[in-house]
């Protein structure tokens, strides 16, 4: 478990800032993979991209640009959906911080 908010296995001392680094680290290194459980479904993060919420910043050093958006990129394993889907790392975290019902 790498963020869990509720529930059994809760990741206490994990807050989004943090379980966010985790993942972009991890998404870069050769010897890691995630598997995204979202409601009896379950996808890939296969990797991420950081766009500046500025759009001033979009031809700036990333060393000077404060604010990003971070998205998520996701491998679908059901053919019902398409292959890929890209989600902005805040509405992952709404879906993680939603209790049933």
């Amino acid at each position: 478990m790498m963020y869990k908010m509720h529930g059994n296995n809760i990741t206490h001392g994990t807050y989004k800032e943090k379980a966010l680094d985790k993942l972009m680290t991890g998404l870069k290194s050769d010897d890691t993979a995630y598997i995204y459980h979202c409601y009896n479904h379950y996808m890939c993060p296969i990797g991420f991209e950081r766009t500046p919420v500025q759009p001033i910043d979009a031809y700036a050093l990333t060393e000077t640009i404060n604010e990003f958006d971070t998205w998520i990129i996701i491998g679908e394993i059901s053919k019902c959906y398409p292959s890929f889907h890209i989600k902005k790392w805040e509405d992952i975290v709404t879906d993680i911080e939603c209790q049933f019902p």
